[in-house]
């Protein structure tokens, strides 16, 4: 009876190991290669999000497709704005709005 209840104990033991072990080392214990942050604990090149901003006008329903930069997005939103002569906008990757990213028809930019 004894074995049959500490039967899953090793199971139990390796869980709480890959749960403690995503909590980072223990004090003065070496950090590991495959952590989400360096040992400085700043992110490396390689795990940063890339941001994307995309032109979104309510009128059509529709986005723009995906720039890296913010200008080049609201130059987008811009030219929409001019062409079809309704309110744009500026999203980010997430679908938010940026403040002030608001295009209206006729509206110079200077």
């Amino acid at each position: 009876m004894a074995a049959a209840q500490h039967a899953h104990l090793p199971t139990v033991s390796r869980t709480l190991a890959l749960f403690v072990g995503h909590l980072g080392p223990a004090p003065g214990g070496a950090s590991e290669p495959d952590q989400a942050m360096s040992t400085t604990g700043k992110e490396t090149p390689e795990q940063r999000w890339a941001p994307a901003y995309r032109a979104h006008c309510p009128t059509c329903r529709e986005s723009g497709r995906e720039f890296s930069s913010y200008g080049n997005a609201e130059e987008a939103a811009r030219g929409h704005a001019g062409k079809h002569t309704h309110t744009t906008y500026v999203v980010d990757q997430y679908g938010i709005r940026i403040i002030g990213s608001f295009q209206r028809p006729g509206e110079l930019q200077v």
